[in-house]
């Protein structure tokens, strides 16, 4: 029978084994908040581990497993209006106040114009009251623009524009597409080709060059026995 793993090689172990290749080459891992607190872009071997939750809440848990388990800490970026799940149902809540406990950050995934054109809103207003929303849960300092592959509208100009007076009003500290880490880190995430597959570069090749980079994942697209499990 043919390998049903042959192609899809996004599993709990490959993620682990990519984290301790890293450790191995004395990279320093921290969240995106804490890079922005550090105010040092240009220090060397930065590891920089971020989850945007789009789906499949429970599978979150394949990376915050290894993370624990190793004494590393991500960003996760969660979603207010999606139709995929609730962040505020017991289950997700408890993953994820269970991670802020361990150190984990979380942020809010968001695509706050696209609302506000939908519901005819105003969009600084929609922001505002997901952030304070979320607020009720968790310490929020990021925002990570959301987009689908069939979006209607991008957030990211927008925040990008007016993130002067944005930040302010909401005393956010960055935006996850901040020049100071998409100048400074290499950005490795997934893609969706001719299969689930890395889009530009593997993190294990990063690691070997010594560069800064991001590790940008999408829980559903992981998984721990199968590509089939909930």
């Amino acid at each position: 029978m043919k390998n049903i793993h042959s192609k899809n090689f996004f599993s709990q172990n490959y993620y682990e084994s990519v984290l301790k290749k890293a450790i191995n080459s004395n990279y320093t891992f921290l969240t995106l908040s804490e890079f922005f607190k550090s105010k040092k872009p240009d220090k060397k071997k930065i590891a920089i581990l971020r989850h945007d939750i789009d789906k499949k809440v429970n599978r979150a848990k394949i990376f915050l497993e290894v993370e624990n388990s190793l004494k590393i800490q991500s960003t996760n970026f969660l979603l207010i209006h999606d139709v995929n799940y609730n962040c505020f149902d017991l289950n997700s809540l408890s993953i994820f106040m269970h991670a802020e406990k361990k150190g984990h950050e979380i942020g809010l995934h968001t695509n706050f114009l696209q609302t506000s054109k939908i519901l005819n809103l105003e969009p600084d207003q929609t922001l505002k009251k997901e952030l304070s929303i979320l607020r009720n849960y968790f310490n929020i300092y990021g925002v990570a623009c959301h987009r689908e592959i069939d979006y209607l509208y991008n957030s990211l100009p927008y925040l990008q524009k007016n993130w002067k007076q944005i930040s302010k009003e909401n005393i956010l500290l960055y935006e996850a597409y901040d020049n100071q880490l998409m100048n400074n880190f290499e950005f490795v995430n997934e893609s969706i080709k001719n299969h689930l597959e890395w889009r530009n570069q593997k993190p294990e090749d990063v690691i070997e060059s010594g560069k800064n980079f991001i590790l940008s994942t999408h829980p559903h697209w992981w998984y721990k026995e199968n590509p089939f499990e909930d």
